[in-house]
């Protein structure tokens, strides 16, 4: 058989090859709902830009939703949320990966409950940090952030990266789809405080008002219809 034809014949059967693989898998919207509200029980939120670093490191179409919120008699609260584009594993990354970017040290890692007003609990991470601020002198000063966060995939909830890739991989080999996920933070910054008592005691509260804020917007964010089984994980 002349050479011409046979690499004519390998072409053919090459290009028509590619019709006979698996098409790339649907993608499912997350369940998170990318508005946070302006006003929050007592606080009120302004829109926040994603910092250069976020938009550099982040895929491209990755989404961001943030806002600061202060209320009277309240601590100031950092809200956050950050949508997976159709690269994952360039568009959501673990906090403990975030958050020393930012200058945080000294990271202290649990898994907390947060009580919700449907009856229903809130399987959060928790992080404790020392963290990097500017004092009215502009004199730079280490204080304290408490962090909660959790990711929303598009049937549920998991504050385990570990959780959420496992969760992520059983959709995709038994229930044949991807997924968007979101990361969702909800912090608040306490300045430095060097009595113990009074650090303990300022802390404490930071996680009571950071409840109260996610009892508050949990329904804004995420519909009471679009979550299945355990709320977080």
């Amino acid at each position: 058989m002349p050479r011409l034809l046979v690499l004519l014949l390998l072409l053919i059967c090459g290009l028509g090859s590619a019709f006979l693989l698996p098409k790339a898998p649907p993608i499912r919207e997350s369940a998170v709902i990318m508005n946070l509200p302006l006003l929050v029980g007592d606080w009120t939120g302004i829109p926040v830009a994603p910092s250069a670093e976020e938009r550099s490191i982040l895929a491209d179409d990755t989404e961001f939703e943030k806002k600061e919120y202060r209320g009277e008699l309240r601590l100031p609260v950092h809200a956050g949320i950050v949508l997976s584009g159709y690269d994952l594993n360039n568009s959501i990354h673990r906090p403990e990966r975030c958050l020393p970017a930012q200058g945080h040290i000294n990271l202290r890692t649990a898994a907390v409950t947060v009580p919700l007003e449907d009856g229903k609990d809130l399987q959060a991470g928790r992080i404790l940090s020392d963290s990097p601020y500017k004092d009215l002198e502009e004199e730079s000063k280490t204080g304290t952030s408490v962090t909660y966060y959790w990711f929303v995939g598009c049937e549920r909830l998991t504050h385990s990266h570990y959780e959420r890739t496992f969760i992520d991989m059983k959709d995709r080999l038994f229930r044949g789809f991807n997924q968007r996920w979101a990361y969702v933070t909800i912090a608040a910054s306490l300045p430095q405080i060097d009595d113990p008592g009074d650090h303990k005691r300022a802390v404490e509260l930071a996680d009571r008002q950071i409840a109260e804020f996610i009892n508050e917007v949990y329904p804004d964010i995420i519909g009471p219809d679009r979550i299945r089984g355990r709320t977080g994980g």
